[in-house]
């Protein structure tokens, strides 16, 4: 007589068990990584378009002021609160902060508003190279300012 058992085993549950365990937790594990990775990417891509924007309307203000001092006028309407009126009267650029060892200028809200930019408005600086900053970002335990 044959003995025909249908089913299976518990070891054949066990292992079918661990096996899918593994399975899983590697499939999180990437997924959790790509996620990280894609808000560094749109951090970075965004620090480059802010820079960007800088540059562009200091190559704006120095056509269109040309004829003054282009080392106060090239910062009117890109750097926070600086105006027309205090590059006429020869105002020095008040820092806003530093950010490792390099004085930093808040930039002007209308040009992040124009990247539609709408969060955390107050941590995008710029230095007088041109170089975008952003008060800070963390990323796999590092501090990334720019």
């Amino acid at each position: 007589m044959v003995n025909e058992k249908k089913g299976i085993t518990l070891v054949t549950l066990v292992i079918t068990m661990v096996v899918m365990a593994i399975f899983v937790s590697s499939i999180v594990f990437v997924g959790v990584g790509a996620i990280e990775e894609a808000q560094f990417a749109e951090f970075n891509s965004r620090i480059a378009k802010v820079e960007e924007a800088v540059n562009l309307s200091v190559s704006a203000n120095l056509l269109k002021y040309e004829e003054n001092d282009l080392a106060f006028y090239q910062w009117v309407g890109v750097i926070e609160g600086y105006t027309e009126s205090d590059a006429q009267n020869d105002i020095a650029l008040q820092v806003a902060k530093e950010i490792n060892g390099v004085s930093v200028y808040r930039v002007e809200t209308d040009i992040l508003n124009k990247l539609k930019i709408t969060e955390n408005q107050n941590n995008y600086y710029i230095d007088i190279d041109g170089t975008a900053y952003y008060d800070y970002y963390m990323y796999k335990a590092a501090t990334y300012y720019n």
